[in-house]
């Protein structure tokens, strides 16, 4: 996940005020259920670290998707990322 915020913060560098990223597609739901699981996992693990390092460099994070279908850990590192870094006044 070192690449979306390496990017992030290229965008800041370069006065850009909004980035969006997308972290899931939702042609994931049609992978056999295991995977999913594991695709969940992965998100969890890099959210947290890559929401962490945005945070810490004054980004603001919100999270558009529909996220009905994350995993529990996925939903709370976003409403925790988003929480923590309302405001902040860099990228959005």
């Amino acid at each position: 996940m070192n690449s979306p915020v390496q990017f992030a913060k290229a965008c800041g560098e370069r006065q850009i005020k909004v980035l969006t990223v997308f972290e899931l597609s939702s042609e994931n739901w049609n992978c056999p259920a295991n995977e999913v699981s594991g695709l969940m996992d992965l998100s969890a693990m890099s959210l947290t670290s890559a929401i962490r390092d945005l945070r810490e460099n004054g980004f603001q994070l919100h999270f558009i998707e529909d996220r009905q279908q994350l995993s529990a850990e996925v939903r709370q590192a976003f409403e925790h990322g988003a929480t923590t870094a309302s405001t902040n006044q860099g990228v959005k």
